[in-house]
This record gives C-alpha cells, structure tokens and sequence, in this order.
C-alpha cells in the first residue's frame, strides 16, 4: 500500500523539481524504485494468477476424469437417467460353481452397471432361450456383483420374465429374495448363486425369456452387475427400468452411451431336464382297477390252496 501511495504523488513532486532547477523533470530516485517495486508486484501478480489458473484446471481435469472413471451415468443422458456404469480392464471372475448351464460370457468382466441412488427399484434382465422349455426347470441362477462403496451386503431378487413380443413383461412370474455378503470391491467381482431346484415355479414360460436382478438402489447404493465387453463375446440381448419408467428399455436401443460397449451381463443359469408323469384316461383307470382285482383274486387263490 505504501508504494501505491508514493506512485499517486508521482506527478506533484516532478513538477517541484523542474521549477526549482528550469530543467526537465526527472522523477526522483523514489520514484523510480516505485516503479521497480511495482513491475515486481505485477510480475508476482501474474506469476501467481497464472499458478492458480493451472492449479484450478489440474484439479478440474482430474474431477472429469474421476467422474469419468467411476460413475459417468450421472453426468450422461439415459433412459431413464439412473443408469451408472464403472469400467475397469478385463477381470477374471472367480467361477465359485456357477460354470455349468447357460453362459453367455466369457468369465471376464469389463464394466459393471447399476443405478444411482435416486432409483427404489431398479432391475436388469438377459435374454435366454431354450427348447421344449415346458419340459425343463431353472434349478440354479448365478450372478456378478461388484461395489464400490463400503457396504459390501446387498439384498437383492433373482427374477424370471415371460416373453411378451420380444421385451420382458412388466411383472416376474418368479422370484427369490437373496442377500449377497461379502461383496467384493471394484475392481473385483464374485458370483452369488441360488438354489432353485425346489421351486417348481422356476420353468420357463416359452422358449424365449428374461433372467435378472432387481434392487433397492437408495439402500444399496452403488452396487453393480457385472458386465462382459469383450469384442470377441456375441452380444445377448439384456433390457433395464426402474420405478420411474412404464416400459423396458433395450441396451440395444437406448441413447444411453454407457452401453455402447456391452456384450453380456454376468447372469448365468442351469437347468434340468423334467421327466413327464403318465396320465390315465378313463380306459386306463378302468383297465388299471381290473388289473389290481385279478391280481387280488390270485393271491385269495393260493391263499386257499396254501390253507
């Protein structure tokens, strides 16, 4: 502040030296280093607003890349706009028993979608199909979970979904509440299974049909479906929604670019073959109940024969 002030003097001093000497006015030496001091300041100035700029930049830079890494759903667009995805260079998932039925990935895992916090239910399903569905039953579903927050328990509902004009229909035609321990954190994943094979419920409606996972995302928050992006995996239908939508959305039709790379989700199923129970018509009961009465005059027979 002292500077500033002798620079505002500058001029009245100038004009006291010219006329006492009748020579041109030369600023005094105080004013001279003034003018020093104050190229220094400016200097200092810019050199720290210039420091401050690139500091605030970095530190912007490495927030998109945060972002960017660990929940980009948030900042795209979706349908609807609770998706959320994590990614991460390709994972082996360990097996844990789940290797056998229905596998459309490749035991790896690349990404891992869920739902921000806003979402009350939030659900994930795959595509299956099988033939002669009528004569088999689900007995086991396996599934990919991930975190990356601290809680590491989720409660969650293995579903099944009938076919409705290729989309799942709105309503599961079965479910099974399961809670998952032990979750491990991103950028690791486990498989949790269910045992299904005495519920005779679990039988495919129709050749084609829907297996997934639904959950409470405000509870469980930051939980996430393991996913398979390897370009070599054929890509397998898979559809989302939440309570905030009326309808299914397609991975394959959705804006939404976190699933520009995706190929399966890490759902898996096993199945057994149903081996169907003879049924009698009138003939045969009525043949059956006179096999059983001769059979029961033969033993009175040699009853008697033995007596």
């Amino acid at each position: 502040m002292q500077s500033l002030l002798l620079g505002q003097h500058r001029t009245p001093a100038c004009e006291s030296v010219a006329s006492n000497q009748g020579t041109p006015c030369r600023p005094p030496v105080r004013i001279a280093q003034f003018r020093f001091k104050q190229n220094l300041v400016n200097l200092h100035v810019h050199r720290y607003a210039g420091e401050i700029m690139k500091r605030t930049a970095d530190s912007l830079c490495l927030f998109v890349i945060a972002s960017s890494l660990l929940i980009p759903g948030l900042l795209s667009a979706s349908e609807p706009a609770a998706t959320t995805v994590i990614t991460v260079a390709q994972r082996q998932v360990p097996i844990n028993d789940c290797a056998a039925g229905i596998v459309y990935d490749d035991g790896t895992f690349e990404a891992g979608y869920g739902w921000i916090p806003s979402a009350i239910n939030g659900r994930y399903v795959q595509r299956f199909e099988v033939s002669q569905p009528s004569k088999q039953q689900i007995t086991e579903m396996c599934v990919c979970w991930t975190r990356i927050r601290d809680d590491d328990q989720i409660e969650f509902s293995f579903e099944l979904y009938e076919d409705i004009d290729g989309v799942p229909a709105l309503l599961p035609t079965a479910s099974q509440t399961m809670i998952a321990d032990n979750v491990p954190s991103f950028q690791s994943g486990a498989f949790y299974k269910a045992d299904l094979s005495s519920q005779l419920d679990w039988t495919p409606p129709s050749s084609v049909f829907y297996l997934g996972v639904s959950w409470n995302p405000s509870i469980d928050q930051f939980f996430f479906v393991c996913a398979d992006q390897s370009e070599t995996t054929p890509a397998v239908e898979s559809f989302f929604i939440d309570d905030r939508a009326d309808e299914w959305t397609s991975v394959f039709e959705t804006n939404d670019p976190i699933f520009d790379d995706y190929r399966a989700l890490l759902i898996r199923a096993s199945l057994r073959q149903l081996y169907a129970v003879p049924v009698l018509d009138g003939f045969g009961i009525t043949l059956m109940a006179l096999l059983v009465l001769v059979s029961a005059l033969i033993m009175v027979s040699v009853n008697r024969r033995g007596l």
